[in-house]
């Protein structure tokens, strides 16, 4: 790992000259990498926060054309979950945005708040079954039993059930791949940082 060597070339340097030239290049290789997935999970939010807008209006038009009354809980459901999980994406975001040092902050305190708010999107993802999967699944369900037609309500929810694992599977598998190392990249960093007034 490109990182994880500079991290311990600096280390081991013994010339202040290079072991300074070490950090910065373990520094800016960071940033470079903090930068790309901020972005990445900027994206996803926007686009997250779309799908639930549009959600919301179609369930919303659906909620007052469909006599069922199984269909309009359903409705009701899955347009509550949307908002609440667009509050969650958003409500990260603010954390993110107070946790954003200026520019008198040292290194050592932005690598540190870059970790609080890695941990806190990791922390969305390994909670998402209970208020992103669940809530729509259970809406979505609710709504399957407004059908006439019990064949296309039984395939129906077997397909909610599925998408909903394929859901919390991808999420799960973000955090071990995506997640899991980035979080270790930072803290190799703050190690070889010197804490403030130390």
């Amino acid at each position: 790992m490109e990182l994880e060597e500079l991290s311990n070339i600096w280390k081991s340097q013994k010339i202040s000259s290079e072991r300074e030239y070490s950090k910065q290049a373990l520094l800016m290789i960071l940033n470079n990498k903090t930068i790309s997935f901020e972005e990445q999970i900027k994206s996803r939010d926007r686009i997250e926060i779309i799908a639930a807008i549009v959600v919301i209006i179609s369930f919303g038009v659906i909620l007052f054309i469909t006599p069922s009354v199984w269909q309009k809980t359903g409705c009701g459901i899955i347009i509550l979950s949307a908002f609440w999980v667009w509050y969650k994406f958003k409500s990260v975001q603010h954390i993110a945005i107070e946790d954003e040092p200026d520019c008198n902050h040292n290194m050592y305190n932005h690598l540190q708040q870059e970790l609080h708010w890695v941990k806190k999107q990791k922390t969305l993802l390994e909670n998402v079954l209970w208020w992103y999967v669940l809530p729509f699944m259970t809406g979505l369900v609710i709504f399957a039993l407004g059908f006439s037609n019990r064949m296309v309500k039984i395939f129906y929810i077997i397909g909610i059930i599925i998408l909903g694992s394929v859901i919390w599977i991808l999420n799960h598998r973000a955090i071990i791949k995506r997640f899991n190392p980035f979080i270790e990249e930072l803290e190799d960093a703050i190690s070889v940082i010197e804490e403030p007034n130390k």
